[in-house]
């Protein structure tokens, strides 16, 4: 008994359901990665939006004299 006869119908008709699944996986892969890419981004803005406020501190603590930041830092709890 050969199966070539019993096994080639069966592949003609389920070869679309296989094409349309295979397409279904590939689009949660596009939005999967889009995700990904969108998160990304959203965290380099973040980042970069801190970034600002750091630089920005930094060069208000720089202006002040010597003397009146050692006398805040010594204001500080590290408890806090």
């Amino acid at each position: 008994m050969q199966l070539v006869p019993i096994i080639a119908p069966l592949i003609e008709k389920a070869v679309p359901y296989l094409l349309l699944g295979l397409a279904g996986l590939l689009g949660l892969w596009r939005l999967y990665r889009k995700g990904k890419t969108d998160q990304k981004a959203a965290q380099a803005a973040e980042e970069a939006k801190a970034r600002a406020v750091a630089d920005k501190v930094d060069i208000e603590v720089g202006a002040l004299p010597a003397d009146k930041v050692r006398q805040e830092l010594k204001t500080w709890d590290p408890k806090q």
